[in-house]
């Protein structure tokens, strides 16, 4: 493996945890946003979680055609 497959790599698998962790307090401040009455905003919250979990799909897809032998 080269030196930019295996950064790539790395790369794959901290974007993927950095976005867990993103989608995840994404959720928690849309609770909090729709428990102080502003529901709208929550529900726009709630979409950018799920934005960022297609993009861990993305991830895992790169991860399993590219470095899955």
């Amino acid at each position: 493996m080269s030196d930019m497959q295996g950064k790539l790599q790395k790369l794959l698998v901290h974007w993927l945890r950095h976005n867990a962790d993103h989608a995840e307090n994404y959720l928690l401040w849309a609770e909090r946003a729709r428990k102080a009455g502003m529901a709208e905003l929550a529900g726009e919250i709630e979409e950018m979680a799920a934005l960022t979990r297609t993009i861990n799909e993305k991830i895992v897809a790169a991860q399993n055609r590219f470095f899955q032998k």
